[in-house]
């Protein structure tokens, strides 16, 4: 039962149950009225679970049939978007999707779907969801975007990683402008790769700097901690980078996508930032000490230069005096 809690799921789906209610339905009427109840309800438990497997068949069939429809279309007639007219096939798919959307998500909310019907039918409700932002594309190019979504679910990505999604996007810019529609996917899907760009160039940035600056300390030891003026520096930019990771990882929406991609960098940068920082607070006390007596050396220079040029200080002296 708490499997089953801790799954989302209706206590029915627990490992075990049905045997459990084999032995509660051999112990005869000696059961407790809750546990008595619990079987009562097995008999309808069951046809609900078989209503709910094939309504999740039947929206993941749904969805397969618009594929086919664009399969058959990018065959004889690959130039043209699907027709949406009453007597086509699309026609009368588009007609229905509605339909089936209401139902897919309402079998959503049933606690009877197992885990994986949950991910059939999230994947078949994203792409039903979609489908009308891509209505406009011509039917060979809108069977290479369906392939491209395919392959991104196999690989469990972002489309933007997936062989094909580059060049696809490339040539739609490149072409011809057409319907407000198709122009409205392009402007959509040029913006969405501008951004996973920029969102890969950030991190890869980051992870760059982190390691750099840490090389640096590592390589200057204990005699580049005593330098006054290059430290400083490094100091700035290293905890520039430490920021910059900590804004990224912070933005799980734009970013876990690239760190998914990676196994391992998340960990890998968060160790690198921390042993950044700790190497920054450990060079505390030195860098203290040296700017001390950086700034005692200051003074004494000062106090040199006003013993050799008197006359420069003799007039701020004498106003202070007034």
């Amino acid at each position: 039962m708490a499997e089953a809690r801790r799954e989302g799921c209706h206590h029915f789906r627990a490992p075990g149950y049905d045997r459990f209610m084999e032995r509660l339905g051999s112990a005869g009427h000696d059961l407790p009225p809750d546990l008595s109840k619990m079987v009562e309800e097995l008999p309808a438990l069951d046809t609900r679970d078989r209503e709910v497997r094939q309504g999740v068949r039947e929206v993941a069939d749904f969805v397969a049939r618009r594929r086919e429809i664009i399969d058959r279309a990018a065959r004889r007639r690959p130039d043209r978007p699907l027709g949406k007219g009453r007597a086509t096939s699309y026609g009368r798919w588009a007609r229905s999707a509605p339909q089936m959307i209401e139902r897919g998500e309402r079998l959503a909310r049933d606690p009877l779907l197992t885990p994986d019907d949950r991910k059939t039918l999230q994947k078949a409700l994203a792409r039903l969801h979609a489908a009308p932002d891509t209505d406009a594309l011509d039917a060979r190019s809108l069977k290479a975007w369906e392939g491209i979504l395919d392959r991104a679910e196999e690989q469990g990505c972002h489309r933007f990683f997936v062989e094909g999604y580059d060049a696809f996007v490339t040539e739609l810019d490149s072409g011809p402008s057409r319907s407000p529609e198709f122009n409205m996917f392009v402007v959509g899907e040029r913006s969405e790769r501008w951004d996973m760009q920029a969102g890969q160039a950030r991190l890869r940035f980051v992870d760059r700097d982190l390691a750099k600056a840490l090389g640096e300390r590592d390589e200057g030891g204990r005699a580049f901690v005593a330098e006054m003026h290059p430290y400083p520096r490094w100091q700035r930019e290293a905890e520039r980078s430490v920021g910059e990771l900590r804004d990224i990882l912070s933005d799980r929406e734009r970013f876990d996508r690239h760190l998914a991609r990676v196994p391992g960098l998340e960990r890998r940068l968060r160790e690198t930032a921390a042993a950044v920082s700790d190497t920054i607070r450990r060079d505390a006390p030195v860098r203290k000490e040296v700017e001390a007596a950086y700034e005692r050396e200051m003074e004494r220079e000062r106090e040199l230069e006003r013993i050799r040029n008197p006359s420069r200080y003799m007039g701020a002296e004498i106003d202070f005096g007034r």
